[in-house]
Parts: C-alpha cells; structure tokens; sequence
C-alpha cells in the first residue's frame, strides 16, 4: 500500500497541578517519539486539574510551544484525574450505540446526578455475548467530567495553535501502554496504583476494561516538594519536610491500598475474585522502596512500569500510553 501523505505529528499531553509532560509521536507508533519532555508548573496556576489562571496558562503554553518547536501540532490530551467519574450502568439493550450517550445525557439530573453541570459523558458497552443480547439491559461503563473544565483546556490548545483531536481517561492510556510491553493476560486482575508526589491514583482492571478507579488527594502540599534540573532535563523532587511525614503519608496510603483490595475482593465479589498483581508508577521517588512495602504486605506480585523511550522514568509512562492511542478522537475508548 502506497501512502499519499506522511503521518502527523501530535503532541500527546499530561498535566498535573505541578507538572506538564509531552511526548511528541506520529500517529500511534512510539519508535518515531521526537520529543519526551517534562516541565514544572508555576505555582497557583492549576489546582485540582482546574485552571485558575486561563491568561497565565496561555502564556506559559506559548512559550513551551516556542521552545520545543511544536506549532500547529495535533494534540491528545488526559482529562486530569482529579475530575473524572467512573460509574456502571445499565444501557437498555434497544438502543443502538450511536444513541447511548444521548441518552444518558437526558438522564442527566433525573436518574443520574454528577457534582458538576453540565458534564461530558462517554459511555462504553463491551461485546456482548449471545445470552446477555436477549436481556433487557447490557451492562456499561460511563465516564463523566465537568464540560467547563474541558473546555478551558481546548480553548488554551487551540489559542497556542493546536487541533485538539482526542481526550481520555488516564488509566486506559496508562493499561494500553501496559499491555504493549507486557501482553496483559484476558482472565487476570490487574490494579495500577499510580503515586504521585501530590495523590494517588488506583485503577483496577479486568478483561482489559476498568472496574475501578478512585483519586485521592494526599496529606501534602506543594511547597513540600522541590525540584531539581541541575544534571538532567527530567524533573528530580526532593521532599522538603522531615522525611518521617513522608513516611506516615505513604503508610496511610499502603493502609488504603489494602482496604481497596479487601472491598474489592469481598464486598463487590464477595470473595470469588480478586487482584492478582499490582502495576506501580508514578513521579514518586523511591518507587522501588513501596514496591518493596507492597509486597511485604500484601504478598502479591508488584511491577514497576517504566518508560522505554529515551529513559525509563516511570513519571512519562501515562504520555506514552496516550502516545500508543489511535486516531480516534472517541475519549474514553482503548
């Protein structure tokens, strides 16, 4: 097959309250990544994945775009954990699937209530087998976040020359780049526990399809964190306070990991299921010491995920799974 014009180039991007981070590919493939690149946000520009300062944010989207020479550039983009809903739902089985989200979104404040309005809805339904065709319902997976928040971040995009082309939930970026390295197996759990230097994101996945997700903001702020770039372009965080805080805090969240691991296992399954390795990453440092704490406590098997373009940062690895997404611009699907 003779190609009439060469893949575009798009800017794959992540942003958190503190961080950006890019990865420039085309297309899909992650051998033709040009660029992997992370910078520190000014403070008080982004808090809890919503824009604050929509000017400052322009500029400083203005002039990364400058430096790293990426005008008129496609672009992915994560919706930021902190606003997204994941629920399970009953779809009646009549409706066809061009159909699904509109009418989910007349359910909107009748039959369904989000804490924001109005929401961006995307609702999968795996394949079905025969049995559940003839049911009155099939069972399906709605993402929901706040349309205003949305649209800032377009918005930006587009004023910075940017074609926003697709948005997604960060664990399915995440799990797709897993399952290119590893070759997830059908039957098995996974649960990725993200660590992040200001939350903690965990996901669990059967059947490559998500189960579960839950955000949570951790017991630290931002002036507890410094960076340095002195030796390297990638973004090394040390903790300011004593490190026993630091401690405490990841205590508490191992605490937390297990109690998620019981529900699942024993309040959703009761006990007929349950997670059966644990996928670890994150901007965190001193990954291999959790990892180390995880096994100890809940005796399963531990993975940390790492980049494999350019440096094996485990803080890159969302990117580069949004990098591996086709050129759909269907946000939720993986």
């Amino acid at each position: 097959m003779f190609l009439l014009s060469k893949p575009k180039r798009v800017v794959n991007i992540m942003i958190d309250d503190y961080v950006i981070r890019i990865a420039e590919n085309k297309g899909h493939d992650l051998t033709t990544i040009r660029l992997l690149e992370e910078r520190e946000l000014p403070r008080d520009l982004i808090q809890h994945g919503k824009i604050i300062d929509e000017l400052r944010f322009y500029q400083f989207m203005k002039e990364l775009v400058h430096y790293w020479k990426l005008k008129h550039r496609e672009v992915r983009f994560y919706v930021p954990n902190s606003l997204v809903i994941m629920r399970h739902v009953d779809v009646p089985s009549e409706l066809e699937t061009e159909a699904i989200n509109t009418y989910f979104m007349e359910e909107v404040g009748k039959s369904i209530h989000f804490p924001f309005s109005p929401p961006l809805l995307d609702v999968f339904v795996p394949n079905m087998n025969q049995e559940q065709t003839e049911q009155a319902t099939k069972k399906g997976i709605l993402f929901a976040a706040p349309e205003e928040e949305i649209l800032k971040y377009v918005g930006v995009f587009e004023d910075v020359g940017w074609t926003p082309i697709a948005f997604e939930i960060q664990p399915l970026g995440v799990f797709r780049y897993f399952h290119h390295q590893y070759i997830a197996q059908h039957e098995k759990v996974y649960l990725l526990f993200e660590c992040n230097l200001l939350s903690t994101n965990i996901s669990i996945f059967y059947r490559h399809l998500p189960e579960f997700i839950r955000f949570q903001q951790l017991n630290l702020q931002r002036a507890d964190w410094q960076a340095d770039t002195k030796y390297s372009k990638d973004l090394n965080w040390s903790f300011v306070p004593e490190v026993e805080i630091w401690n405490q805090v990841m205590g508490d969240e191992l605490t937390e990991l297990q109690r998620i691991m019981d529900f699942y296992r024993y309040s959703l399954y009761k006990g007929e299921k349950t997670v059966e390795a644990i996928i670890l990453y994150g901007d965190m440092p001193h990954l291999s010491s959790i990892a180390e704490k995880i096994k100890a406590s809940v005796s399963i098997s531990v993975t940390i995920l790492r980049g494999n373009v350019e440096n094996e940062n485990t803080a890159f690895v969302p990117v580069l799974g949004l990098a591996l997404k086709g050129d759909t611009a269907n946000a939720s699907r993986h």
